[in-house]
């Protein structure tokens, strides 16, 4: 606050030497400087601080203004009242003391100009439904006055579940109310506030502050912090082996897996398995799969949109017959179409190749063992 004191001409008639201008400064006036110019003769001090007692001389028409500048206290509250006075030195008559002092007051209007800040802390990535993360809230002060009754109200979406607070924040369904109550000049407070990932979706989280006191830049009372949140993919998979038709007891082979990221979020978290048939037996991977009875199994940590990761698992026929593997994946990102999580192949082996035979052949074969059959009956016969 800066404020002009009086300024004080003296009357027509004698100078005045040794004069005394007093101001004392209300104790809402945490500090006070102040400043004097002199005109037509008048001599004062040119500068000081705290309260004003200074001894100038005027001539007839000259003058003395001073202008001094008040910090006010923070808390302070109703009217700032201040009344300066001048007296003629001792043994001096002023024929007037009607206009030898001079008051002004004020009302005091506190202005507090708050803000509040929101940070999002942790955010994992992918971010997948149950992940966990925290907001830290800033409350702040710029002042110039002490701001009362200080209030920030945070309402969580409905895609985040409330987990737990560090200032005592009292919680009503997904919103939360901080009071903070006092809150000084160039002064903050924090708050985090810790949550789950509740359902797929963008997370938009607003907090905002409100005090009793005047704010004049409500501008900066709110604070959103977006995120793209959970988001729904959908991974397929699909199964191939470079079997080929001759396929044989001791023959290998090698089978494909490949899952590929459909859209339409980055794909977290992706558990793949292959379950072989008894009749192989599992010689290698190229992702380091690993086998547990049947069963193959490895990992890819993300997958994005469009991408799609391969192992090749190569295996050694022991047994003749059908052969039946089950590709399938699962992921820790939400995929709401799981038909085509899964696929099995069916490769077949033959223990000895057998000749195909026309009806002719199959005539002369039955022959043949029919002959064979009575010339062992005879053997036995003459032995």
């Amino acid at each position: 606050m800066t404020a002009a004191a009086a300024r004080w001409p003296f009357p027509a008639g004698s100078d005045a030497v040794g004069a005394t201008v007093t101001d004392n400064f209300p104790t809402a006036c945490t500090s006070v400087s102040w400043t004097c110019v002199g005109v037509g003769g008048g001599t004062c001090a040119a500068s000081g601080s705290g309260n004003i007692a200074d001894s100038i001389d005027l001539p007839v028409g000259g003058t003395a203004t001073y202008s001094a500048t008040c910090t006010i206290d923070p808390a302070a509250t109703g009217t700032l009242d201040n009344t300066a006075s001048i007296a003629v030195a001792a043994g001096s008559t002023d024929p007037n003391l009607a206009n030898n002092s001079a008051s002004d007051s004020d009302t005091l209007t506190p202005q507090a100009d708050l803000s509040i800040s929101k940070v999002d802390q942790g955010v994992p990535v992918p971010t997948l439904l149950g992940s966990s993360f925290s907001y830290l809230l800033t409350a702040s002060n710029a002042g110039p006055s002490t701001a009362t009754s200080v209030v920030v109200t945070d309402s969580l979406p409905g895609t985040l579940t409330y987990v737990s607070n560090s200032c005592g924040a009292s919680v009503a369904g997904n919103t939360l109310t901080w009071n903070i109550g006092t809150l000084a000049p160039a002064t903050n407070a924090s708050c985090t506030i810790n949550v789950t990932v509740a359902a797929v979706g963008p997370i938009v989280n607003t907090a905002t502050i409100s005090s009793a006191t005047a704010d004049p830049t409500p501008a900066n009372n709110s604070a959103t912090s977006t995120l793209t949140g959970a988001q729904a993919v959908d991974v397929a998979i699909s199964l191939t082996a470079d079997a080929g038709a001759g396929l044989a007891v001791g023959d290998s082979y090698s089978y494909t897996v490949t899952g590929t990221n459909l859209g339409v979020g980055l794909a977290g978290g992706l558990d793949f398995t292959l379950t072989l048939s008894g009749k192989v037996s599992f010689v290698s991977s190229s992702c380091g799969a690993v086998l547990a009875g049947n069963t193959l199994s490895w990992t890819v940590p993300t997958l994005a949109d469009g991408a799609s990761t391969s192992c090749d698992i190569t295996v050694v026929v022991v047994l003749a017959g059908d052969i039946q593997a089950t590709a399938s994946v699962s992921t820790a990102t939400f995929d709401p179409n799981l038909a085509n999580n899964s696929a099995d192949l069916v490769v077949g082996v033959a223990a000895i190749p057998v000749p195909a035979l026309d009806r002719v052949g199959l005539l002369l074969l039955m022959l043949l063992s029919a002959g064979l059959g009575m010339a062992v009956l005879g053997r036995e016969r003459r032995a």
